[in-house]
């Protein structure tokens, strides 16, 4: 722990100038009186003292100081590469489209630390774009729960446990192997010679989890030997192309743009794998179960499945089979907790032990999956394996209810935008039903929706009996009402009426209004429309 008086005094300086400090070796003023660190002060105690600034002290670690330096810039300028990473775990912006992350990179003492802030920017960048790229990466090094299912032995200190669906939806040479040559394998032993390091960076291009800059540091000859051999003409595109880029902001650049065209390919690669080996595979019956031999084609079929799914359409009661994979359905926290836990599917399939790796041999489960027929099905499995966010207006409210049984808030406001941005609204519902739904799934984006609709066309709406009752359930879903209670939908309809007739009435107090504010040209009809509002509550007895 700092020095107390460290503690005490360290508000007096911005955060940046507090880093400054922690890397320069300056400590503040203790009892024992001012002294000064040592010139062979380790680097980790430098960032011992950066961490503690940014756990215990401040939180700003994006603020400048008189000078415009932000602590990300002084500790690349400085060569704490150790602090440099902190920071950026810690939240710290580098952003090489815009002037200060520019700075940081050009200002950078070594090329590790400015290789370092480059693939931190992409890496944020293509997490927010393309989510499913970071759980992919995520599965490399994961093993809760275990879902590998192949042995790659590359002739190192260390096999590779890989999945069979992950090679063959990225690669046309794995594809082929794995449903031919090395089909009832479970360890695949690849040539003598072949160079571990290497073959890793071409595994982990698979995986999503490769750094552009480590091809550029390893033996390129060899990954780009390995690239071809199975078939990866991408990447051997960009290894060839990258070499001839010197400039750090341009090499930023090129790497950004690289990336993100390496993912969308990835997500076109999954697009392909769902269609053509999930979808393409399904099983559609009327029996109540399949057979053994349907249970064996699912299992032995392109897409190498781990689990089978199915769901029955609560309409027609036919029922449809999937083979799915573990380790994607565990991106949604309703799977994750189902096979992460004590609950009997997370214990129904079988460990090689000698291995660790999944027994595809034993009898592949089968769960059922809980949407109400098989379009909500594959909409979700679309979205889980490659983040396909386009749903069909008819099929909306289903997906919203299913996100909320899946406890998945993105899913749910993609169902949201798919209704609020479409002119009409789902056939056989209509705003009451989605206002209803809104308020069992909770998603205030679809509140607002119903609540601006019904603002806009107030006269259409104020006399209709189906208005009065969804009003009388809006107030009765406060638990304990009191008497100066408001009753959601009312004041949301309110400030769509002040919206839709123009009128301002930011900074001031409830019931409050500056001399101004009746003079607007729409004051008028938003005071008629108010006073249908109030008509409404008292004619229902309500007080908001």
């Amino acid at each position: 722990m700092p020095p107390l008086s460290f503690t005490v005094f360290i508000p007096l300086f911005t955060f940046s100038a507090a880093v400054f400090f922690a890397l320069t070796g300056i400590r503040f003023h203790s009892s024992k009186g001012p002294h000064y660190a040592s010139s062979n002060q380790k680097s980790a105690q430098r960032t011992q003292w950066c961490r503690y600034l940014t756990n215990y002290v401040w939180h700003a670690v994006n603020d400048v100081d008189e000078f415009d330096y932000t602590p990300l810039y002084l500790a690349s300028l400085c060569g704490h590469e150790p602090v440099v990473r902190l920071l950026l775990q810690r939240g710290a912006v580098c952003d090489t489209d815009k002037y200060e992350g520019v700075r940081c990179v050009y200002g950078a003492l070594t090329d590790s630390i400015r290789n370092l802030l480059i693939s931190f920017d992409i890496s944020k960048a293509t997490d927010t774009t393309l989510p499913f790229a970071s759980h992919l990466r995520s599965l490399l090094e994961s093993d809760e729960p275990l879902t590998k299912d192949i042995v790659l032995d590359v002739g190192g200190a260390e096999s590779l446990r890989l999945h069979r669906f992950m090679l063959s939806a990225r690669s046309q040479y794995f594809r082929e192997k794995l449903l031919t040559k090395w089909k009832d394998k479970n360890v695949i032993h690849l040539m003598a010679d072949c160079d571990e390091e290497a073959f890793k960076l071409v595994i982990g291009y698979l995986y999503l989890a490769h750094d552009p800059f480590k091809f550029r540091r390893g033996d390129q000859k060899l990954v780009l030997r390995y690239a071809r051999k199975v078939q990866l003409t991408q990447l051997v595109e960009n290894l060839q192309n990258n070499n001839y880029i010197v400039d750090p902001k341009n090499f930023a650049r090129l790497m950004k743009e690289l990336q993100l065209s390496l993912l969308e390919s990835a997500r076109l690669d999954f697009k392909h794998f769902v269609e053509s080996s999930i979808i393409a595979n399904k099983i559609e019956t009327i029996q109540s179960d399949i057979s053994d031999d349907q249970v064996e084609q699912l299992q032995s079929c392109s897409a190498f499945p781990d689990l089978i799914f199915y769901v029955t359409d609560s309409e027609t009661a036919t029922s449809t089979y999937y083979p799915v994979h573990r380790s994607v359905l565990i991106r949604d926290e309703y799977f994750k907790v189902m096979f992460s836990s004590s609950f009997s599917e997370a214990q129904d399939y079988s460990i090689l032990e000698d291995l660790q790796i999944v027994d595809r041999s034993t009898r592949l489960s089968i769960q059922h999956f809980p949407v109400p027929n098989h379009y909500i099905a594959e909409i979700v499995l679309r979205f889980l394996y490659y983040d396909h966010t386009d749903i069909p207006l008819d099929h909306a409210v289903d997906v919203l209810f299913a996100g909320d049984l899946l406890l998945n808030d993105r899913l749910k406001t993609m169902a949201a935008v798919a209704i609020t941005s479409s002119p009409a609204l789902p056939d056989g519902y209509d705003l009451y039903d989605i206002l209803r739904a809104s308020w069992e799934t909770r998603v205030e984006r679809l509140e607002h929706f119903v609540a601006k609709k019904i603002a806009s066309n107030l006269d259409e709406f104020i006399e209709d009996p189906e208005f009065h009752d969804i009003v009388s359930e809006s107030a009765q879903r406060i638990t304990i009402r009191q008497e100066t209670d408001t009753i959601e939908l009312i004041d949301d309809i309110r400030f769509y009426l002040a919206k839709k007739w123009n009128i301002d009435f930011d900074g001031l107090f409830e019931g409050q209004k500056n001399d101004l504010v009746d003079q607007l040209p729409g004051y008028s009809n938003y005071e008629m429309d108010m006073a249908k509002i109030e008509a409404l509550l008292s004619e229902l007895q309500l007080d908001a």
